[in-house]
């Protein structure tokens, strides 16, 4: 048994656009602690930044938040490319299709039990 899982009843996601500096919006995501009882474990900023020129119309700031408790490096790493393939595919006009990817459980959790902690 997994006593440290929960399963939520509904995605729930800390998002707000914010038209803030963008380095104030880092530094409040990375000293700003999570709820753990409540949620949400994650959080996202957008922050436009003013555009430059008319060549580039889209320019914004996307901080991505995530405590460490419920996801890793390598899966990190995933949902960042599978948010830059969908903003470049929305750039050129593209649907971009994402693909389930497979859970794989921790090595902890499979060689060791609750009861070894």
């Amino acid at each position: 048994m997994r006593l440290w899982f929960k399963q939520i009843k509904e995605l729930r996601l800390d998002f707000k656009v914010d038209d803030s500096d963008v380095m104030s919006i880092i530094h409040q995501q990375l000293h700003q602690p999570y709820n753990m009882k409540k949620g949400p474990l994650w959080r996202a900023r957008l922050v436009p930044i003013q555009k430059q020129s008319s060549s580039d119309p889209h320019r914004s700031a996307l901080t991505i938040s995530v405590h460490h408790c419920i996801t890793d490096g390598y899966t990190n790493m995933k949902i960042c490319r599978n948010i830059l393939e969908v903003l470049n595919a929305s750039l050129t006009g593209r649907i971009q299709e994402l693909l389930e990817s497979p859970v794989f459980p921790a090595a902890t959790d499979t060689l060791m039990t609750i009861g070894d902690w």
